[in-house]
C-alpha cells in the first residue's frame, strides 16, 4: 500500500485547523520514483532524487487540503501554491522518500491536481533559486566603516559585525583609489616623533580612507547562512578544516565604490522605573532593545551611545513622570560627554502625571561616548516610569558619505544557487539532504566514508535486459578547470601572453573515442599579491608588504582602478610592515598589515593547500611569507584527481540492468553504498521507474568500483626543492626517478634535456618563472618570446619584419657608505648580459635616500633619469654617444656610470658613485629597449658543403670559426 503524507503548511490544514500531517488520496495507488545519484556526463552537476509528475484526484480530502485551488474566485483556507509543503512517501508503511510537494497545474478535464515531489537536495536549491543576498543576510554583516573598525577586523578574535569573531576582515586591496583619484598606493617618507624617519603608506595629510577599502567574508559563513535561509543546518567535517574554515571571499570588487546605506533608526527603552529622590543628577540607562525597541546598528551599548562618525546627531527624548506631593518641580534632561554637557529643563506640578519630550541636536566626534542623565529640583520624589519612556534616534544619513556598509549589496552579483554551485564545484562537494540537515563533503571523502556493503545479486533480473558498457559515451575528451579572467594588471598580463587564466588545469583524456569539452563554472578570479612601491619607482623599501592589486597600468605608466569578480584567499593574520614602516588608515597608524594569500599556510609548506585549480608558482615565491611555495596540493589534484582516475579508467564499466527492489532497498540506499553483484562491487548511478507499491521491475544503472590512487602512474611527489626540481617516491621512504608521464600528469613541467621534473620555472623549462617583487605586473618569461633576461618583465615586443623590438624592465639597487663606486645589483646579479647584433637603448630611473653617515642628512632624497645607447652590431661593441642626464631633482646630487664589457660575450654594468661620509640607499628602474636585426640566409646555387652566405654574398662563420653544416 502506498501513502502520500504531507505536512501542513505552518502546522495548519487548509481550513486553518491545527494539524501536523495530512494523508492525500492517490489515483491507482501507484507512483513512479526516479533517483539520480551521479551523472557521469555532467560531473559538475548537483542532482537530487525526484518523482515523475503524478495526478491527485478531486476528492473531498484533496480539495480540502488544496483549498479548492481550481475555484479561482473562491477564497477558502490558508493553503498557498508558493509555500513549501513537506511530503513523505510510504511503501507498505516504510518511509522510502522525503521531499517537497509542488503543485504544477490543475487539470479541470481530468479533475486532478498535477503534482511533483522533489527530493530534499532539489528542494534546497529550489528554495534559494530566486533568493538575493539581501534575503539571505537581512542586514547581517552590515557595519560602521571607520579606520578603527578596519584595524579591529584584523584580529580574528574580534567581531565588528555581531555575526561572529573573524567572519569579516578588511584586506588592504590596492584599487588605485588613493587621495580620491586614480593613483596606486605608494610609500612615502614620514618623520615621526623625535625626528624618526618612517617608510609607509599614507600620511596624516593623505591617509588611505576606509571607504577606499574592500572587506572579505568567510565562505563558510555565507554557505551556512544560505542553508539556514532554506531551513537547513550544515553538517560537515570538511568545514571544520582550515582549508575551508579559513577561506575568505573578497567583497565589493565588482563595484567602483562600496555600497552603503544610512544608519538605521534606533529606539531604546528601560525595563524598570527610576526614582529621583535627591536634587542631584542620576544616570538614566536605556538598555532595553527588544519588543517595541530596537538598535539594529548597535549604536547603543548598555545605555551609552557611541558616535561612529563625526557629525550632528539627533536624539528625541521622552520621559513619563509621576510624583506625589504639592507644588511644582523642575525636571532636567542631561546629556554629556567627557568634553561637553547639554541640558534642557521643564516645570511640572507634583501629584500629576507628566510627559517630558525634547529633541537634542548634538555635534559629536567620531568615537565619542554620550551618556544620559536626569535630575529633579523640588521637595518630593519624582519617578521616571519605564513604560512610555525612550530615546529615539531617527534614520541617519551623513550627506551621502559612507555611513553603514551594506554588505549584501557589495557581494558578488550572481544568483545564490549559482554561488553555491561555484563553491560546491570548486571542492567537488557531494551534498546530501537528510531531513533538514545538509551533509556536505568532498567526493573522495564521501566515497571513502561509504563502508556499507549490500548484496543485490538476487535483485537482478538475470534473464532480462542486462548490458556491460564502457564509460566512453559519458566521458569528455577535454575538461578545463579555470577561473574567470582577471582585469587587474598582473592577471591581464598573464592572460594576454599565456593565453589562459593563471592556475588553470586541463584534464586531457587519452581515450581516443572520447569527444567534447567541458569547463567548470567559476565566478572567481585568481588572487595576485603585489608589493607597495615608491611614489616614483616600482621598487619597494617595504618589501615585506604584499597586498592584492586591483588596478591596471596603461601605456603611459599611469594606473587605473578596475572592477572584476571576487578572489578567494586565506587569511594569515597580521604581519610586520618591516623596515621601520607604517601604514596610515584614516586616523589610525599601524606597523602591521593583514596578509592574505592563495595558500593555507604562510610560509607555504609541502602539506599546504592552494586555491588555484592547477600548479601556479606563487607571485614572489622567494618572499619569506611564501618560502618557495612548494606544494602540489592544488584543487584538481586534491579533489578531482582520484575521481577522474576511477571514472576514466580502462577498467571502469557501467552495468545497465533491471531489478526488483524492495522498499527497504530504496529507503536505506546511500550514494556511497557499495553494491555487491555476483563477483564485483558497484555504485548506483541512477534508478528509474521504481513503482512504489507497484512490485514491478525498475531500471538501474551502476558504476563498477575502482579503487585507484589519485594518479595511477606509480609514483608521487614528496619534496619541492629550492632549485625548482621535485623528488618522487613510489611508496613512503622509497625514492623513485621522475618520469615525464607522472610529471605532466601532476601539472608540472618536464625538461627532456636533463630528465628532471620542475615545479618552479627556470630559463630551461616552462611553468611560472620567478617574478621580481619590484615590478607592478611582471610575469617572467613569455613563451616563444626571445628575451635577453628571461626572469625580467617584458613591457612590450613586436616583430616589424626587418627588425624585432622588445622592451624589458630590470629592478636594481645598491648601498654606498663612502666615496666608493658600487655595482648596482638586481634579480640575476649585477651584470646585464647583452646579445650580439643588437642596439640597446637604456633608461635608468634612480631614486636615492640618505640613511645616515657623519655628513648625511637622514631622509634627504634625490631622483634622476639617465639615458644611454649601446650597439653590438657589425663587430662594433661600443656606446653610441655619451650618457645624458634627462633630469635631476632632490636634496643632493648623485651620479651613475655605465661599464661596457666589449667582448664576444658583451655585458653591461651600472655603477653607483658613492659620496663621502654619506650612507645612501639606491634603487633603480632600468628600461632596456633592444632592437634586433633580422638577416635572411640565402644559400648559393651550387654551395660547397658547410658554406653559408649572407644575403649580400659575404661568407658567414660561427663565432668559434667553424662552418655551419646544412642538414
Amino acid at each position: 500500500m502506498i501513502q502520500l503524507v504531507v505536512k501542513c503548511q505552518d502546522g495548519f490544514d487548509a481550513l486553518g485547523i491545527a494539524q501536523k500531517k495530512y494523508a492525500l488520496d492517490i489515483v491507482n495507488e501507484t507512483l513512479e520514483l526516479n533517483l539520480q545519484v551521479y551523472d557521469l556526463r555532467d560531473p559538475f552537476a548537483k542532482k537530487s532524487p525526484y518523482t515523475f509528475n503524478f495526478p491527485l484526484p478531486f476528492s473531498s480530502r484533496n480539495n480540502q487540503f488544496f483549498a479548492h485551488y481550481y475555484e479561482v474566485n473562491l477564497e477558502v483556507g490558508v493553503w498557498k501554491a508558493s509555500v513549501r509543503t513537506d511530503a513523505e512517501i510510504y511503501d507498505e508503511g516504510i518511509l522510502v522518500f522525503e521531499g517537497a510537494l509542488q503543485l504544477q497545474s490543475v487539470d479541470l478535464q481530468k479533475g486532478s491536481y498535477e503534482c511533483t515531489v522533489v527530493g530534499a537536495q532539489g528542494d534546497f536549491f529550489e528554495a534559494i533559486r530566486a533568493a538575493k543576498w539581501s534575503d539571505i543576510l537581512q542586514g547581517a554583516l552590515d557595519h560602521q566603516l571607520t579606520a578603527a573598525k578596519v584595524v579591529q577586523s584584523w584580529d580574528i578574535t574580534e567581531d565588528i559585525t555581531g555575526e561572529g569573531a573573524g567572519v569579516l576582515v578588511y584586506p588592504l586591496i590596492d584599487n588605485s583609489r588613493w587621495w580620491e583619484n586614480e593613483q596606486r598606493w605608494s610609500y612615502a617618507q614620514m618623520v615621526g616623533s623625535a625626528g624618526v624617519t618612517h617608510l609607509g603608506i599614507g600620511s596624516t595629510n593623505s591617509p588611505i580612507y576606509p571607504q577606499q577599502l574592500r572587506p572579505a567574508v568567510k565562505v563558510r559563513y555565507l554557505f551556512e547562512k544560505i542553508a539556514a535561509y532554506a531551513g537547513y543546518a550544515v553538517e560537515s567535517s570538511f568545514f571544520e578544516e582550515d582549508i575551508f574554515d579559513n577561506l575568505y571571499m573578497a567583497v565589493g570588487t565588482h563595484r567602483e565604490y562600496l555600497a552603503s546605506r544610512p544608519l538605521f533608526a534606533s529606539k531604546v527603552g528601560r525595563a524598570t522605573n527610576l526614582i529621583l529622590s535627591t536634587n542631584s543628577p542620576a544616570y538614566v540607562v536605556f538598555n532595553l532593545e527588544s519588543g517595541d525597541f530596537y538598535d539594529g546598528d548597535g549604536l547603543f551599548s548598555n545605555g551609552i551611545f557611541t558616535a561612529p562618525y563625526a557629525g550632528t546627531w539627533q536624539f528625541q527624548l521622552r520621559y513619563e513622570l509621576t510624583s506625589t506631593g504639592t507644588g511644582g518641580y523642575t525636571f532636567f534632561a542631561i546629556l554629556q560627554t567627557e568634553q561637553n554637557v547639554w541640558s534642557h529643563q521643564q516645570t511640572f506640578s507634583y501629584g500629576q502625571a507628566a510627559t517630558y519630550e525634547h529633541t537634542f541636536n548634538l555635534e559629536l566626534a567620531a568615537g565619542e561616548d554620550l551618556y544620559f542623565a536626569a535630575k529633579k529640583q523640588g521637595a518630593s520624589n519624582v519617578t521616571l516610569l519605564a513604560a512610555g519612556s525612550y530615546i529615539l534616534m531617527p534614520l541617519y544619513d551623513i550627506n551621502g558619505a559612507l555611513a553603514m556598509v551594506d554588505v549584501a549589496s557589495n557581494l558578488v552579483d550572481v544568483a545564490i544557487d549559482k554561488w553555491i554551485k561555484a563553491i560546491a564545484v570548486r571542492y567537488n562537494f557531494i551534498i546530501v539532504a537528510e531531513g533538514k540537515t545538509l551533509k556536505v563533503e568532498p567526493y573522495s571523502d564521501f566515497m571513502q566514508a561509504g563502508t556499507a556493503v549490500k548484496d543485490w545479486t538476487d535483485r537482478v533480473d538475470w534473464g532480462g535486459n542486462l548490458e556491460i558498457v564502457p564509460t566512453t559515451d559519458h566521458q569528455r575528451k577535454r575538461i578545463v578547470f579555470a577561473d574567470e579572467e582577471g582585469k587587474d594588471g598582473r592577471n591581464a598580463w598573464y592572460q594576454d601572453f599565456h593565453g589562459s587564466v593563471r592556475g588553470t588545469y586541463i584534464f586531457q583524456n587519452d581515450n581516443e573515442f572520447a569527444v567534447g569539452e567541458d569547463k567548470v563554472e567559476s565566478i572567481f578570479v585568481p588572487l595576485r599579491n603585489t608589493p607597495i612601491s615608491t611614489a616614483w619607482q616600482w621598487s619597494s623599501q617595504i618589501p615585506n608588504v604584499l597586498v592584492p592589486q586591483q588596478w591596471q597600468v596603461d601605456t603611459g605608466f599611469t594606473t587605473k582602478s578596475v572592477v572584476q569578480k571576487p578572489w578567494l584567499g586565506y587569511y594569515h593574520g597580521t604581519k610586520d610592515v618591516g623596515n621601520n614602516g607604517q601604514i596610515v588608515i584614516g586616523d589610525e597608524v599601524t606597523t602591521v598589515y593583514p596578509f592574505f594569500s592563495e595558500f593555507t599556510d604562510a610560509p607555504v609548506v609541502e602539506a599546504s593547500y592552494g586555491v588555484n585549480w592547477g600548479v601556479a608558482w606563487p607571485d614572489h615565491a622567494d618572499h619569506p611569507l611564501y618560502n618557495g611555495g612548494g606544494t602540489g596540493n592544488y584543487l584538481f589534484r586534491s579533489f578531482y584527481a582520484q575521481m577522474f582516475a576511477e571514472l576514466y579508467s580502462d577498467d571502469c564499466r557501467i552495468m545497465r540492468c533491471e531489478m526488483l527492489l524492495k522498499p527497504d532497498d530504496i529507503r536505506q540506499l546511500k550514494m556511497n553504498d557499495q553494491i555487491w553483484i555476483r563477483d564485483s562491487y558497484w555504485r548506483v548511478l541512477s534508478i528509474s521507474n521504481y513503482a512504489v507499491s507497484g512490485r514491478r521491475k525498475c531500471k538501474v544503472e551502476l558504476l563498477k568500483v575502482i579503487n585507484r590512487l589519485a594518479y595511477d602512474c606509480g609514483i608521487y611527489p614528496t619534496a619541492w626543492n629550492p632549485d625548482g626540481t621535485l623528488d618522487f617516491e613510489s611508496k613512503p621512504g622509497v625514492s623513485a626517478a621522475a618520469t615525464e608521464e607522472c610529471c605532466t600528469q601532476y601539472g608540472y613541467s618536464w625538461n627532456p634535456a636533463n630528465n628532471e621534473c620542475y615545479w618552479k620555472g627556470s630559463t630551461d623549462v616552462g611553468g611560472n618563472p620567478n617574478e621580481p617583487i619590484s615590478s607592478p605586473f611582471d610575469e617572467g618569461t613569455i613563451p616563444d618570446t626571445p628575451t635577453d633576461w628571461p626572469n625580467q618583465p617584458v613591457i612590450w615586443s613586436h616583430n616589424f619584419g626587418n627588425v624585432s623590438v622588445i622592451q624589458q624592465e630590470i629592478a636594481m639597487s645598491a648601498f654606498t657608505d663612502g666615496n666608493v663606486n658600487v655595482d648596482m645589483g638586481g634579480i640575476g646579479g649585477a651584470v646585464i648580459p647583452l646579445k650580439l647584433e643588437a642596439i640597446y637603448d637604456v633608461e635608468v630611473y634612480i631614486n636615492c635616500v640618505q640613511l645616515g653617515g657623519s655628513g648625511g642628512s637622514p631622509g634627504d632624497g634625490s631622483t634622476a633619469m639617465y639615458k644611454a645607447t649601446f650597439r653590438t652590431t657589425a663587430g662594433a661593441i661600443r656606446q653610441m654617444g655619451t650618457t645624458t642626464t634627462m633630469y635631476h631633482h632632490g636634496d643632493f646630487t648623485q651620479h651613475i656610470q655605465f661599464a661596457l664589457n666589449a667582448t664576444n660575450t658583451p655585458s653591461l654594468r651600472i655603477i653607483a658613485d658613492g659620496d663621502n661620509n654619506r650612507a645612501i640607499q639606491w634603487t633603480a628602474k632600468v628600461i632596456v629597449t633592444k632592437t634586433d636585426a633580422i638577416i635572411t640566409l640565402m644559400p648559393e646555387i651550387n654551395p660547397v658543403e658547410g658554406d653559408w652566405l649572407w644575403q649580400n654574398g659575404d661568407k658567414g662563420l660561427w663565432q668559434d670559426g667553424t662552418y655551419m653544416m646544412w642538414q
